[in-house]
């Protein structure tokens, strides 16, 4: 009887010290794409797979005027942005920290440059989840309509990183081919998700080292495509809390399970003393 209370005791300040640890969550991506800023969008350049898994190359490149695989106007170099869509909707309590995980295909590095600076940021936009929606949803390769939205998302992120802190900020180079790149969520980054709980977030990212005119291109996470098995971006945050665990104040918590502990502790003397 006193081994089975001794360990019953033990057991609970195991448990409790547990629940005043941190959940780990990892989200994966539900969207991703570029955009250009002519309004081209990996959203209408015919690859229609699953939208998880579209294009999110950035950085400085050639591209069709008009957006599609084949615009009648030619092509020109230009920049182009990435974003990434997230579902907050299963997270109930505060996110305390956060890390974008992408990946750099082979051959993802493209520029002659020795490194590439990333910057994440937000949107800036409320509406720009259910206009990447709408993107997706429209039929026709050169849409108008499109072409408005993608150059609206691009000009929310250009906005959100102009002068503003960023979300977070990666060094790449040709090393981080065919690897995953971690992006850790700034202060800022993490207030963002905050702010968004309970629904979709929109983080956008640019390529800021990228000095047209040449050399082109200048660009990382190229070849981020379904038929290279490029794996799906993953948010992975931490959160206060784990979700639905109730939870005693700090100091309340801690003296408890060091309560616990030492009678823990005297048990296993008695049962000791009575061997």
């Amino acid at each position: 009887m006193m081994r089975f209370a001794a360990s019953w005791i033990l057991g609970s300040a195991v448990v409790l010290a547990g629940h005043a640890m941190a959940a780990e969550i990892e989200l994966d991506a539900v969207d991703t794409g570029f955009i250009t800023e002519a309004g081209g969008s990996s959203k209408y350049d015919a690859l229609v797979f699953p939208p998880s898994a579209f294009n999110y190359s950035a950085g400085f490149e050639v591209h069709f005027l008009d957006g599609g695989t084949g615009g009648p106007s030619g092509t020109a170099p230009m920049f182009r942005k990435n974003y990434f869509v997230f579902d907050l909707g299963s997270v109930a309590d505060p996110i305390t920290s956060a890390t974008l995980v992408l990946f750099n295909p082979l051959g993802g590095y493209e520029s002659t440059d020795p490194s590439e600076t990333f910057v994440l940021a937000g949107t800036g936009s409320p509406t720009a989840a259910g206009d990447l929606a709408t993107m997706a949803a429209l039929p026709a390769p050169l849409d108008p309509s499109a072409v408005a939205l993608a150059i609206g998302l691009y000009t929310a992120i250009t906005d959100t990183l102009g002068g503003l802190p960023d979300f977070g900020m990666a060094s790449i180079s040709a090393v981080d081919d065919g690897t995953p790149v971690s992006i850790p969520m700034t202060a800022e980054g993490v207030g963002y998700l905050n702010a968004g709980l309970g629904g979709l977030v929109v983080l956008g990212g640019e390529l800021p080292s990228a000095t047209p005119p040449v050399p082109i291109p200048q660009s990382v996470f190229g070849f981020t495509a379904p038929f290279f098995s490029t794996p799906t971006p993953t948010l992975m945050i931490t959160t206060a809390t784990p979700a639905g665990v109730p939870t005693l104040p700090g100091p309340w918590l801690a003296g408890f399970v060091l309560a616990l502990g030492l009678l823990g502790v005297l048990a296993l003397t008695k049962l000791a003393v009575r061997v």
